[in-house]
């Protein structure tokens, strides 16, 4: 069995399966591609700041926390808040932002086929999920050269982030954490752009070429172990 996460790799052994038959393959992301978005972007130089959520709105992505969050913040610092994703909790988190008296400055974009420019051009991306299993937008966003505050929603963010050092992890369903580290970043940016900056080499590890490079190691582990009748059949490492 491949997991995508050590903390997904976890469950499956509570779950029953032995440890010596799971292997820990993360997802991967088009990391060239998405430095090809970063190099033609506006770099986050927004006026005035934005912050950028994606994702489906839906409870476990945890944007009724990053709203109630940039309402907080907006009180003394003026920033915009932008929404890509479309679900169930539209109308919900609509209500949510005009009850805060924020609707003016939180935008939901809906569904968009390709969202990189749109994440690529934030002051800085938040992640305020509930519950995740790899967090494939927090690694997309930090390719794209966006300063990140993640919540730790998974044992695979501190994995991501390197417990802080290449982003800022606040506490699972902490308005406040989520508020103080936001006001950190639109006060003083550069300790983020200079923390995702150091990411750099680091995101190259959630690469397609590297996951892909992972998944295939396990399969010829899996054709070595076969039934010498399965093993008739050759194995290559080529893709």
């Amino acid at each position: 069995m491949i997991c995508v996460s050590r903390e997904i790799a976890a469950r499956v052994v509570n779950a029953g399966v032995t440890a010596d038959r799971i292997h820990v393959v993360s997802n991967g992301v088009d990391v060239e591609r998405l430095r090809r978005v970063q190099a033609q972007a506006s770099n986050g130089n927004s006026a005035p700041p934005r912050l950028v959520g994606l994702g489906r709105l839906s409870p476990e992505k945890g944007f009724d926390l990053l709203i109630r969050a940039h309402a907080a913040v907006r009180a003394d610092i003026y920033h915009e808040l932008l929404l890509i994703g479309s679900g169930p909790e539209l109308d919900r988190l609509r209500a949510l932002a005009a009850e805060l008296g924020v609707e003016d400055s939180v935008r939901f974009s809906g569904f968009q086929a390709d969202p990189f420019p749109l994440v690529a051009g934030g002051s800085a991306f938040v992640l305020s999920s509930r519950r995740e299993g790899l967090p494939l937008a927090l690694l997309e966003a930090m390719a794209l050269g966006v300063p990140v505050i993640a919540t730790r929603c998974t044992t695979a963010i501190d994995d991501i982030l390197a417990h802080g050092a290449f982003g800022d992890v606040v506490a699972m369903e902490s308005v406040g954490g989520l508020a103080e580290a936001i006001r950190r970043h639109l006060r003083a940016p550069v300790v983020l752009q200079q923390r995702v900056q150091a990411a750099a080499a680091h995101v190259e590890r959630y690469s397609i070429d590297e996951t892909t490079a992972g998944q295939l190691r396990v399969l010829h582990l899996v054709h070595e172990r076969a039934t010498p009748r399965l093993r008739r059949f050759p194995f290559s490492h080529k893709v």
